[in-house]
């Protein structure tokens, strides 16, 4: 376990923000959003609380940071579930059905899905506009890719479609599992989705 003279010596703040994320992690995981304590947090890093706060003054800029990371990770998946994929439309479904499951599977996501945090993430992501400029940027590159087939409707902006799919992969995630799943969630966004974004 590290010392707090460890911390403090830190010369590198991205490898200290890291530990105390993948501390919050298991935390997340073990005792859900409301549950977790920030000293709970500062344990598991192996840090003081008073090392914790100077890099999270509070619990709502941890969990900020907390999303902002999940994100990270789920990007990576998703990079490696499309890269195969020449559609608009096609990566658009996968997306937003590869994000569903990796909620659902996720132990250290999933606390953010459930009726006590629901609430609370809702409040962050709406907040949280670099996501979804992040997203939006890359269906413009994508609609404008000689790689790619198929453009977004012309009345429909980046913007627009990047705010629909992140709602709609948040709405699928709080419904119940067995309501839709696999195939028949992709069938029922292919048939829903991409004719609402995608241009004929």
């Amino acid at each position: 376990m590290s010392t707090t003279a460890d911390w403090l010596n830190e010369e590198r703040q991205e490898l200290a923000v890291d530990r105390i994320l993948e501390a919050a992690r298991e935390v997340f995981a073990g005792d859900g959003i409301r549950g977790a304590r920030m000293g709970k947090i500062a344990e598991a890093a192996g840090c003081s609380r008073a090392t914790l706060y100077r890099y999270f003054p509070n619990k709502e800029t941890l969990l900020h940071g907390y999303m902002v990371r999940i994100a990270k990770d789920f990007e990576e998946v998703l990079d490696d579930k499309l890269r195969g994929l020449r559609s608009l439309g096609d990566r658009m479904v996968e997306a937003v059905a590869v994000s569903v499951e990796l909620i659902g599977e996720r132990e250290d996501v999933a606390p953010f899905f459930n009726e006590e945090g629901l609430g609370l993430t809702a409040q962050l992501t709406s907040n949280a506009a670099t996501m979804r400029e992040r997203l939006a940027r890359q269906i413009e590159h994508e609609s404008c890719s000689e790689r790619i087939q198929g453009q977004l409707r012309s009345e429909v902006s980046a913007d627009e479609a990047a705010e629909w799919l992140t709602r709609t992969i948040f709405s699928f995630s709080v419904l119940p599992p067995e309501a839709r799943s696999g195939a028949g969630l992709r069938k029922y966004l292919q048939k829903m989705l991409i004719p609402s974004l995608i241009a004929p």
